[in-house]
């Protein structure tokens, strides 16, 4: 069929035809059956910028202001799809490059750089357009799918999580009910 029904309700085939879906399921499981892949894209919700209190007179960002040039803060951007309320948790990390310099010099002997943001300065704006403009290049038939592909920019929350089908996890509390007794 060659068709695609993406996370903002909009069908598109390879023909060319393209046209908004009002309904949501159930012909969700008929088009899949029908070879139609729908496709999950990732928006931003929030971003949560935080920092040790201790040194930054407080614990988070939110908004773009001067802190120097010589910090690392701690990052979660708040992801979801359009067509959902939820999010999950990406964490990253915000350094400078003098942040990164003291860091070697007080023993640190070397830094793995993936999911880590550096700025020369404090720029929430810059940060979340940069985080929308690696979104934008990332979609997948599973939530899940989208999520491991955003692994080289940020840590999910649910990376190393066990993932049960209904059945399985029935018959793990079933056991668990049976071993109780």
């Amino acid at each position: 069929m060659g068709c695609r029904f993406h996370a903002n309700r909009q069908f598109s085939c390879k023909n060319g035809t393209v046209k908004k879906v009002n309904s949501r399921n159930p012909f969700e499981a008929n088009w899949q059956k029908q070879g139609v892949e729908i496709l999950n894209k990732p928006i931003l919700k929030d971003l949560i910028i935080t920092g040790n209190p201790n040194i930054y007179g407080k614990l988070q960002f939110t908004q773009t202001e001067d802190i120097g040039d010589d910090f690392y803060l701690s990052g979660t951007a708040c992801i979801g799809s359009a067509e959902s309320d939820g999010e999950d948790n990406f964490d990253f990390t915000i350094i400078t490059p003098k942040a990164l310099e003291r860091e070697l010099r007080n023993g640190t002997k070397i830094i793995l750089g993936m999911r880590t943001f550096i700025l020369n300065s404090l720029d929430l704006e810059l940060v979340t357009e940069t985080i929308n403009q690696i979104l934008s290049r990332h979609q997948g038939e599973t939530w899940q799918e989208v999520a491991e592909s955003l692994s080289p920019y940020f840590s999910w929350e649910y990376t190393d999580s066990t993932h049960l089908d209904k059945d399985t996890f029935l018959e793990m509390i079933n056991n668990q009910r049976d071993n109780s007794h």
